[in-house]
C-alpha cells in the first residue's frame, strides 16, 4: 500500500492496526501532524507484541515544517528504538531536496525500485534492457536497494543516502 500526505497518514494508521493486511507499506511525507500526532504518539504501544514477519515499511520525508516532521520523526524513532519483530524499515530523508509538492512522483518510484527490484538476469541481457539497445554479455547485477545489502545509494545525480535494515526485537 502506498500513500502520500493524507494517504500516507492512512498508511501509517493502518500498519499498527492491521499489520497483516498488506506486505509492504509506503508512506511518503505522511501527514502525521493530524490529530495532534495521535498516530505517532500511540505507535509504540500498538506495535508492541505484534508479529511483522515479512512486512516492510518505506517512509520518506520532504521539507515539511516542524509539525509534520515531528510526527514523522516520532514514528521513525518508535520503529528504530522498539522495533517490531521481523519488520524491515527504510527511511529516506529528502528534507534537503524535496517539498510536499515535489516529493511524490520521484519518491514513489524510488520506493517501488527499493521494494521490488529487478531480479538478477541470467544469460545475455536483452536489447530492451541495454542502454544502447544492444544485447550484452551476462553480468552480476547488484540489488537496487537494501533488501539484500541493507544499505544502498541512490542514482548518481543524488547525494542522499538511504539505509534499510531488518529490525529485530
Amino acid at each position: 500500500m502506498r500513500g502520500e500526505s493524507l494517504a500516507g497518514l492512512f498508511v501509517t494508521d493502518t500498519l499498527p492496526d492491521a499489520p497483516t493486511l498488506f506486505d509492504d507499506y509506503i508512506a511518503i511525507s505522511p501527514s502525521l501532524w493530524w490529530g495532534a500526532g495521535r498516530i505517532a504518539r500511540n505507535a509504540p504501544s500498538k506495535l508492541a507484541g505484534q508479529g511483522f514477519e515479512g512486512r516492510r515499511v518505506y517512509m520518506a520525508l520532504a521539507h515539511e515544517g516542524a509539525a509534520l516532521q515531528a510526527g514523522v520523526d516520532a514514528l521513525r524513532i518508535a520503529l528504530e528504538v522498539a522495533p517490531p519483530l521481523g519488520l524491515e524499515f527504510a527511511f529516506a530523508n529528502r528534507t534537503a531536496s524535496e517539498t510536499h509538492a515535489t516529493i511524490c512522483p520521484g519518491e514513489a518510484l524510488a520506493a517501488f525500485r527499493c521494494l521490488y527490484p529487478m531480479p538478477p538476469w541470467e544469460g545475455e541481457t536483452p536489447w530492451w534492457m541495454s542502454p544502447d539497445g544492444v544485447p550484452s554479455a551476462p553480468t552480476d547485477q547488484p540489488a537496487s536497494c537494501g533488501l539484500i545489502h541493507r544499505q544502498f545509494t541512490l542514482p548518481q545525480n543524488s547525494l542522499e543516502k538511504i539505509s534499510f535494515r531488518t529490525l529485530a526485537g
